[in-house]
């Protein structure tokens, strides 16, 4: 079965269950889109959003999953959403990493997909406290948005700081991203 009004380039998932999962296999977050059949905004967003080629194209990143607000009430309470559209943006074990309430067009949808993608994507992963392939060890991070540290092999270090040759070019509350010689080293919590 179709959804009547489902922008057909993109593939959507049927449930946020079996999204999760893909993205725990494939290492890509997932869009959720929360929609409901009455809302008109939500089929401008299918219309205009979801079915521009920049979009469609940006979406290979993502695990895209269609969430039926009136159909998934105990979705709506977990993840708390007020108005439809909203668009959900979660980590593999279906935490929220950002969020996007009501209707956007895509030169305004476009830039936030590539941003959240490229903090997400990783190259190396490690879990806490385990050393990565590339010989970098995560153990912790002090997440603020004002000054986030990380402590990589052993070191505290920030954002511009140089560790094992590499320099530190973003922390999250969920990873590091490192540029070194080899490109860039994405080190995650998990």
């Amino acid at each position: 079965m179709l959804f009547a009004h489902t922008a057909h380039a993109i593939s959507w998932h049927r449930s946020l269950n079996s999204a999760l999962r893909a993205s725990n296999k494939q290492g890509k977050p997932v869009l959720v889109d929360f929609y409901t059949e009455w809302c008109g905004w939500c089929k401008k967003m299918d219309k205009d959003t979801y079915s521009h080629a920049g979009v469609e194209k940006e979406a290979v990143n993502f695990i895209c999953v269609k969430v039926d607000g009136d159909k998934n009430r105990d979705l709506v309470r977990k993840y708390n959403i007020k108005a439809y559209p909203t668009t959900l943006f979660l980590n593999g074990k279906g935490v929220a990493i950002d969020r996007i309430r009501g209707y956007l067009p895509p030169d305004q949808f476009l830039p936030k997909m590539k941003s959240i993608a490229t903090r997400y994507k990783p190259s190396v992963q490690t879990k806490k406290g385990k050393t990565a392939p590339s010989g970098f060890n995560l153990s912790g991070i002090i997440f603020s948005q004002d000054d986030p540290k990380a402590i990589v092999n052993n070191n505290i270090v920030g954002i511009g700081d140089t560790v094992g040759g590499a320099k530190v070019v973003a922390i999250t509350q969920y990873g590091v991203i490192l540029s070194g010689q080899d490109g860039e080293i994405v080190l995650k919590l998990e």
